[in-house]
């Protein structure tokens, strides 16, 4: 049927294909069905009746008549061969469906070099995994519920919202740190005891890694 894995055919239906082609809860029922009986067993068509198909589903004949048309006519499977003993059906796989362009529906590519990631709560994960799941200034442990996206250089004095200059911090470093510049603070915290020489050594150059693009994220 094709080189897709079915957890790949299963992605590509529900991202593209039954949004694109409006398809029914009964049409996605039946498409389901019709690949576990092909692709999930390793073939690539399936020999049905209109009678088990409706046993199979719960459906009414009607109604199973009726979706395995609007199917047909929506390019979701292919009607091999028709005979006494049922329909031969091929469901086609989401990138055998013409009607799709999935280069148009792909999102386009991120610009790390843009992304406001600050503004934008769903990038929170990826720049606590960066930190180590910890405060960038303190070192403390912190969860997704727990952490605080602050901006290393404020906005004020000409910071950005990009990932070079936003960081994972807790709650009593972002409220303390203010608008004082990154390096500043991490000078305030070795003076307060908040941090020791080493730990002010290794921040120092996180923060340099940080400005430079060297602390990327991946989604």
């Amino acid at each position: 049927m094709s080189d897709e894995s079915l957890v790949e055919v299963i992605a590509d239906a529900e991202d593209f294909v039954f949004p694109e082609l409006d398809a029914s809860a009964w049409e996605r029922a039946l498409y389901y069905h019709l690949l576990r009986k092909t692709h999930g067993a390793g073939q690539t068509d399936a020999l049905v009746s209109i009678e088990a198909l409706a046993a199979s589903l719960g459906f009414s004949h009607q109604k199973t008549r009726e979706v395995v048309r609007s199917m047909h006519l929506k390019g979701l499977d292919t009607i091999v061969e028709r005979s006494r003993r049922g329909h031969l059906i091929r469901p086609n796989v989401p990138r055998q469906i013409r009607a799709i362009e999935f280069e148009a529906l792909a999102p386009p590519e991120l610009d790390w070099e843009t992304a406001a990631v600050y503004t934008n709560r769903k990038f929170a994960a990826a720049i606590l995994r960066r930190e180590g799941h910890s405060c960038f200034y303190c070192s403390r442990d912190l969860t997704l519920e727990s952490v605080v996206l602050d901006h290393a250089v404020s906005l004020v004095d000409g910071g950005n919202s990009t990932y070079r200059n936003v960081v994972a911090a807790c709650h009593d470093c972002n409220s303390l740190k203010q608008s004082t510049s990154p390096g500043d603070f991490f000078r305030m915290l070795y003076r307060r005891g908040r941090i020791n020489a080493d730990e002010l050594e290794e921040g120092l150059g996180r923060l340099e890694a940080l400005g430079s693009g060297g602390r990327p994220l991946t989604t």
